[in-house]
């Protein structure tokens, strides 16, 4: 009886031991994909950020977005907006699951 509580005790190492690499593995590819998303983010803004506008109307800071060259920055803007609920929506999803499993382990 004490052998087969020895091998359950053993499995359970080895299930976290997994788990624990597995969740330094995404870590590690979301780090990876939020440096990439950055690098990508910043050299867009480079490109778009040449064109260099003015618009001259007095309290009316909307206008400036009526411009042609202001479509780079509110393309962006919506991209990051996205990537960025995309990311946080996963977060959320990776603690609940890690939250339910050991829940259920310590059931």
């Amino acid at each position: 009886m004490r052998d087969r509580a020895d091998r359950l005790d053993a499995m359970h190492k080895r299930a976290d031991e997994l788990r624990r690499k597995r969740d330094v593995l995404v870590m590690r590819v979301l780090g990876t994909v939020s440096a990439l998303l950055l690098v990508s983010l910043i050299g867009v803004m480079t490109l778009f950020g040449t064109a260099g506008h003015s618009v001259n109307a007095d309290g009316l800071y909307g206008t400036s977005m009526l411009n042609e060259s202001t479509g780079g920055y509110i393309l962006v803007a919506i991209i990051s907006f996205m990537l960025a609920v995309v990311i946080t929506v996963l977060c959320f999803k990776i603690k609940k699951y890690k939250e339910e499993k050991t829940t259920d382990r310590e059931q």
